[in-house]
């Protein structure tokens, strides 16, 4: 049986992968009014390097009560809120 604890010397050792940067808190940087234009305008965000999220407040029970239209909130980091909101206009 192999000894775990002293692996032989000829064997790599394995690199440690880092921890993906954290993006920090998301606020909204523009909406769209149906799903393929949200889809548009994410994958938009993503080709110019900018992380975003699509929410649409009727994913949930509670969002189908209150929000009668659908609406899609598109999410970007705070460091890059002033980029997306000026890309996307």
């Amino acid at each position: 049986m192999a000894d775990l604890l002293h692996p032989p010397p000829d064997q790599e050792e394995e690199k440690v992968q880092e921890a993906p940067e954290d993006p920090g808190e998301f606020e909204v940087a523009g909406t769209a009014a149906d799903a393929l234009e949200a889809d548009l305008l994410w994958r938009a965000l993503e080709d110019a390097g900018i992380p975003a999220i699509v929410r649409s407040p009727r994913s949930d029970f509670a969002g189908k009560l209150d929000a009668p239209v659908d609406l899609f909130s598109l999410l970007v980091p705070t460091r890059d809120l002033a980029r997306a909101r000026s890309f996307l206009d």
